[in-house]
């Protein structure tokens, strides 16, 4: 909210966010992969909390305090290919913040997202310090050796 945006709807341990500007959207998303990682930093690693961001910039439906429509669905989806504590943004939104953001950017390629013809072409936010982004999203996809999921995550999709 600091920010203008505002949570529009939650569900299990997931969110859906919209702002006004997009660039704020992926500073909020820094500034909230930051302070857990600073969270987490002092923790085991068994009660780590790691949130998944996806964002992106879209035409959405609203029908009372929701929204809905295919700039949701590929927030939504774009979040669930986040490696944890990583932000993955479409391409159209690399391309606004691309220039105004003191962060890297790592090209994942066009990803397939369901109800989508064609595949979004996706980037890794670098944030600093963490892995390359195609390989922690290709790390997430490989079980831990007791068949669970090695990171477990909360997720968030900003518009």
């Amino acid at each position: 909210e600091a920010r203008g945006g505002r949570v529009v709807n939650t569900w299990g341990d997931g969110l859906i966010a919209e702002f006004p500007s997009v660039v704020e959207s992926v500073r909020t998303a820094i500034d909230v992969q930051n302070e857990l990682a600073g969270h987490n930093a002092v923790r085991p690693a068994e009660t780590q909390m790691r949130f998944r961001i996806g964002i992106n910039l879209g035409d959405v439906m609203v029908e009372g305090d929701d929204i809905y429509g295919d700039g949701v669905n590929i927030a939504a989806r774009l979040q669930t290919a986040a490696p944890a504590g990583g932000i993955v943004i479409s391409n159209t939104v690399y391309d606004q913040v691309r220039n105004k953001m003191a962060v890297g950017f790592e090209f994942l390629g066009d990803l397939a997202v369901k109800n989508i013809e064609e595949g979004v072409p996706s980037y890794v936010v670098r944030i600093g310090g963490e892995k390359s982004g195609a390989e922690a999203v290709a790390r997430r996809a490989e079980p831990a050796a007791d068949g669970r999921s090695r990171d477990a995550a909360r997720s968030g999709a900003f518009l």
